[in-house]
């Protein structure tokens, strides 16, 4: 989104309180209805901008598709003293083996495992070489499917050369 529509629905949403204060000063409820009125518009105002950030191609740190193609890659690595570094992938999901949906930016803390995986990946797409990702799931303990927190993202991602598509025959 660009800075007129925030501006505008930042607007909108001031228009907004202001008119709902209008109504409370001249209505008849109880101090206390008011107040949680107040407080419910004020908590509203958090919940649009935590849904607004989703909408401006913020990365995510939400998990990858099962299997996705990666679009780019970008590496900040940690500066001592400073940042922890992360790692921000593009990728669009495939769906009946066909990439499907709009691309999405993720975001990973900073592993030198997925900073070389990634780094040779794009290492091949610069040599145009599309390349196919496939996350596994997480295993627990005796192969149950809840995760185990934390783990290593780089033994879960696998990337490979997208294979070429097969044209159908005359």
């Amino acid at each position: 989104m660009n800075t007129t529509v925030i501006l505008t629905l930042a607007v909108g949403f001031a228009l907004l309180a202001f008119l709902m204060l209008c109504l409370l000063m001249y209505s008849s409820l109880s101090r206390r209805a008011k107040l949680a009125l107040v407080g419910l518009v004020t908590l509203s105002y958090f919940g649009a901008y935590q849904a607004l950030s989703e909408t401006q191609g913020w990365a995510t740190a939400e998990e990858l598709p099962p299997r996705f193609v990666l679009l780019a890659a970008v590496i900040e690595e940690p500066v001592k003293d400073k940042s922890k570094g992360e790692i921000f992938v593009w990728v669009q999901p495939i769906l009946e083996n066909k990439p499907a949906g709009e691309p999405r930016a993720y975001r990973f803390a900073y592993e030198k495992g997925l900073h070389s995986l990634f780094e040779n990946a794009m290492k091949q797409a610069r040599n145009g070489n599309s390349q196919m990702g496939t996350l596994r799931p997480r295993k627990g303990p005796k192969g149950s499917i809840f995760g185990k927190p934390g783990g290593n993202m780089a033994d879960r991602i696998r990337i490979s050369d997208l294979p070429a598509p097969q044209l159908p025959e005359k």
